[in-house]
């Protein structure tokens, strides 16, 4: 069943004015409510899942299922699904490690909204105005020092070296290194110019562009870099696949501190409702698989 139906990003949203959804085409031979139940027996049969985790466990909470997937070196995903059958809506919170579960700050809220007359799902995130400290942040951190050739230890999700209330990444004191507090700034430009092949731009900027994978392949994505000597700092614009650099998804911020010499990041996600193919690519796997247990 799943097989025959295609899905289209970008697309009017039939049920909100204004605003772009995914849509799949019609959706043959099941009604609306059935398709509602095959989504939730789908979810808590733990199929609603990567296929790279190496365990699952699905419970009840809140009045809705919560997908816990374990990964290596013991990292979690939580999914929360909430299936409202008034309005014939899956609502899917999603927090992508444990301190932001433990919050209760998603950093995205799906939505599949299943519509009749024609059959057909409309799809939609809704992105979080978010902090984001985790391990995608130290392994950034980890990869421009040992590019330095300055490896240290770097911690994530732990509180900031400026503000306890908040979290970051963080490195260990870097010392008896040929990069220090000083000249840190001036050496991650030559990485971006040198191996990152970027832009410098009149005014000092520097934009990269990135292919999605380390094949080459797949839909490049766009970052303007600003170096403040002034703030020690280096703010980092992303645009995702938007060449045009309007449509801002987030910023990351390299903090530069002295005595003794640490390097601080997070990523400010910017609040947004998003339906492109970032988006499409969550959503069509899920509801073909939904498609195809129904009818296998």
């Amino acid at each position: 069943m799943g097989n025959g139906v295609s899905f289209t990003a970008q697309e009017d949203s039939p049920t909100t004015p204004g605003q772009k959804s995914i849509l799949t085409s019609e959706i043959e031979g099941v009604a609306s409510d059935k398709l509602l139940d095959g989504i939730e027996k789908y979810v808590r049969d733990g199929k609603a899942v990567s296929g790279w985790q190496q365990s699952v466990e699905v419970t009840d909470k809140d009045g809705g299922i919560l997908v816990r997937e374990t990964y290596k070196g013991d990292a979690h995903i939580f999914n929360l699904y909430t299936v409202d059958r008034a309005s014939s809506q899956v609502e899917i919170k999603s927090f992508p490690n444990q301190v932001l579960f433990d919050k209760g700050v998603a950093v995205a809220t799906g939505f599949m909204k299943v519509l009749s007359e024609p059959v057909r799902v409309e799809c939609w995130s809704v992105m979080s105005d978010v902090r984001l400290s985790g391990r995608f942040l130290k392994g950034m951190l980890e990869t421009i020092l040992t590019t330095l050739d300055a490896a240290v230890e770097v911690a994530f999700d732990t509180p900031s070296i400026d503000d306890s209330s908040k979290l970051s990444a963080s490195s260990s004191p870097i010392e008896g290194k040929s990069v220090d507090a000083d000249n840190f700034l001036d050496k991650f430009k030559e990485i971006l110019i040198d191996k990152q092949s970027a832009t410098e731009l009149q005014d000092g900027s520097l934009v990269e562009e990135r292919a999605a994978n380390w094949l080459g392949m797949g839909e490049k994505t766009y970052s303007k870099h600003i170096i403040s000597k002034d703030d020690n700092c280096v703010c980092i614009y992303e645009y995702g696949t938007d060449s045009t650099m309007t449509d801002l998804s987030s910023i990351v911020h390299i903090k530069v501190h002295k005595g003794p010499f640490r390097l601080e990041a997070w990523r400010q996600q910017q609040f947004a409702r998003r339906a492109g193919d970032p988006q499409k690519a969550i959503f069509e796997p899920l509801v073909k698989g939904v498609l195809n247990a129904m009818s296998g």
